[in-house]
């Protein structure tokens, strides 16, 4: 949450439950396993089979059971919601472990919705789950979901508790487009571009040769020439090298793609001049 806050999203809500709660109250309805799973999976799907498809799966084990898990399905909001999810449950663990995930919440700063219609499944998660939305992205909203899972024993290993999830970084950059808190592209890179195919073999060497010295660089290999600095302003490239004709005469042409300024740097010294080390762009012109 703190790092999606960090992006700059304004509108994410996490929301949390245990899938400890709804599998103790299926045992207690004498729900089999295999049919636990389905209805699990069934309760995740609510929002789009409905409320009356879930009831009438429910019911097959009686009409008390179907509207006692309906109202814990429908319970949605802070810590205050626990006592209500552990007296219709009666699963205290998992209510406890809850209530301990709140009080750590609570001390980073982030306040949760407990939703118990949060259910993910999917067969391999154990416990706790989660989901972050996203109110900004309408009907499509989640950005992020996850929660406790054992997963390794299905690969033939040893059991192995896991906690991990799952985020939709896409997802997150059109919610900040829509709320208009989408960073600006920062320039950092180095776009180097060959003038025509003759010079591709040269570019990729000047590219290795800065991604060596730790400088993030790419290479424009669609042959596209001088139109490639437009797409290298698009990227935010901080700096274009151009490779034409004056390698024959061991000379690169920078571009700033700030200010528009260009020179030319010794193909030998191409790096220094590049991250700034070695003084003033006038000594490589």
């Amino acid at each position: 949450m703190n790092a999606i806050s960090a992006a700059g999203s304004k509108n994410a809500n996490l929301r949390v439950s245990h899938l400890g709660v709804l599998r103790k109250m299926f045992a207690d309805g004498g729900v089999p396993h295999e049919e636990q799973r389905t209805l699990m999976r069934l309760i995740d799907k609510m929002d789009k089979v409905g409320e009356e498809a879930v009831r009438t799966e429910l019911e097959k084990y009686g009409e008390g059971f179907a509207c006692k898990v309906l109202d814990l399905v429908a319970l949605s909001g802070g810590a205050e919601t626990l006592d209500r999810a552990e007296a219709l449950s009666g699963a205290k663990d998992a209510i406890s472990k809850l209530r301990q995930i709140a009080k750590y919440l609570e001390a980073c700063g982030v306040n949760p919705t407990f939703d118990f219609s949060v259910a993910r499944g999917l067969d391999y998660y154990t416990g706790m789950v989660f989901e972050i939305y996203n109110s900004a992205l309408g009907a499509e909203n989640q950005v992020c979901g996850g929660g406790t899972y054992a997963l390794a024993e299905l690969f033939g290993g040893q059991p192995v508790s896991s906690t991990g999830f799952a985020i939709g970084f896409d997802r997150i950059l059109v919610a900040l487009e829509k709320e208009k808190t989408l960073p600006a592209p920062q320039r950092g890179c180095v776009f180097v571009i060959p003038i025509d195919e003759r010079r591709i073999a040269k570019a990729m060497e000047v590219v290795a040769k800065l991604r060596a010295s730790g400088i993030k660089a790419d290479v424009d290999l669609m042959r596209r020439g001088l139109k490639s600095l437009k797409y290298a302003d698009a990227v935010g490239a901080s700096k274009a090298l151009i490779i034409g004709d004056e390698i024959e005469q061991g000379k690169i042409t920078v571009k700033d793609m700030k200010t528009g300024e260009q020179a030319q740097a010794d193909e030998d010294k191409v790096v220094e001049f590049v991250s700034g080390a070695s003084g003033k762009q006038e000594e490589y012109i």
